[in-house]
């Protein structure tokens, strides 16, 4: 089942039928090394233009390009990713602290914030409402 998805997903990206999405971005040679690196290195504190220079853009160009690739800036693609792998951590019973210092934020707080602006819930709500989905 996972080859067939995969060759789904393949034969929808060579024929344009998916425009925005990680996937695209992934299947783009020149956007690919940015969006592998976060994924590689969600901590590190990426930047609009170190990002770019993974690509050899400068920063508009990349910006442009990478939203028309996928849908969203990078930045956002990037703050995404983080709440995402964050909730996976939480899900995992990992501490804040923990979860925010790996996933390059300065503090349990700046996560919370990022996490509140993304979800519209606290990550405390969050853990409650998903801690009965095991």
């Amino acid at each position: 089942m996972d080859y067939l998805i995969l060759r789904i997903y393949r034969y929808a990206i060579q024929e344009d039928l998916i425009t925005y999405s990680a996937i695209a971005g992934l299947s783009d040679s020149k956007i690919n090394k940015a969006v592998h690196q976060m994924h590689e290195k969600p901590g590190f504190s990426w930047t609009l233009e170190s990002l770019a220079e993974e690509t050899g853009m400068s920063r508009a160009r990349f910006s442009e390009y990478f939203k028309s690739k996928v849908g969203i800036s990078p930045i956002q693609y990037l703050t995404d990713l983080r709440i995402s792998l964050g909730m996976k951590k939480m899900k995992e019973n990992q501490p804040i602290k923990t979860i925010a210092k790996d996933l390059g934020y300065n503090s349990a707080s700046a996560f919370a914030r990022a996490f509140y602006l993304k979800i519209n819930l606290s990550s405390t709500e969050w853990v409650k409402l998903n801690s009965n989905q095991y």
